[in-house]
């Protein structure tokens, strides 16, 4: 991918308010500051991190052009995990969850119904002020980002 991605951030710094005390994913990941990544040669390794680290099965998105280069863990009200990837120039988080992860978590940490609803049939675009979260499904696995900038191209990376 070109420069043409632009920058893709996880967790924009202070973009969007958050209601105090939510359990909104995209309020609580869109206001959070990075947590760092541990580096992973391969998607499986990253897989099987994240399998020990929150007993959820969830296996990276496959992004044309991309690479996973790590995995980690976010401590929000519950953690959440998230990949993170490169085309050489441009990092990009992903955060993934599993439908079961998410009934798990559903009293700390939710994504909206009519958010998932949608995603299953395709990629969902959701305005959050400055920042614009992107939720996509892979069979059992919900995946999310965050972008400033437009996420048409990372719509295009995705298989």
């Amino acid at each position: 991918m070109s420069a043409v991605l632009g920058t893709y951030l996880a967790a924009p710094p202070s973009r969007v308010a958050a209601a105090p005390n939510t359990n909104d994913l995209l309020l609580l990941l869109g206001n959070r500051p990075e947590a760092p990544a541990q580096s992973f040669d391969t998607s499986e390794a990253a897989a099987a991190f994240l399998r020990t680290e929150t007993a959820a099965r969830v296996a990276a998105p496959r992004l044309d052009g991309f690479s996973v280069t790590g995995a980690g863990i976010v401590e929000t009200n519950a953690p959440v995990p998230f990949y993170q990837f490169s085309d050489g120039t441009v990092d990009l988080r992903i955060y993934a969850f599993t439908y079961a992860y998410l009934d798990r978590i559903a009293d700390e940490a939710r994504l909206a119904r009519p958010i998932l609803n949608r995603a299953a049939a395709q990629p969902v675009v959701q305005p959050l002020g400055a920042t614009t979260a992107l939720v996509w499904r892979d069979r059992a696995t919900v995946f999310l980002a965050f972008t400033e900038d437009t996420p048409a191209p990372l719509l295009d990376a995705i298989r």
